[in-house]
């Protein structure tokens, strides 16, 4: 059997062609990978400097604090309230 020159030096060609290819496809691959996690840890560190004006946790606090306060003061208040109108009915 005999194997032509040309055929098979076009196959060669071919088949290292193809791996060079596929080579250049992964190093462009991978380079775009790298590219997308440098751009997600540069938006990462940016969103832990961010600061969100429009809600104010300390100021919620304090407000839920105050009214919390205010609405033990209501309760105890009533409480007294009630107890004074029945002694006062029980005599």
């Amino acid at each position: 059997m005999q194997v032509d020159d040309s055929t098979l030096v076009s196959s060669l060609f071919s088949t290292s062609t193809k791996i060079k290819e596929e080579e250049s496809n992964a190093d462009e691959f991978q380079a775009l990978l790298n590219s997308l996690k440098n751009e997600e840890e540069e938006s990462s560190s940016d969103k832990s400097t961010l600061v969100n004006e429009d809600l104010d946790l300390d100021s919620a606090i304090d407000n839920y604090t105050f009214n919390a306060i205010e609405k033990a003061k209501q309760d105890r208040y009533a409480q007294i309230e009630d107890d004074i109108l029945k002694k006062l009915l029980e005599l």
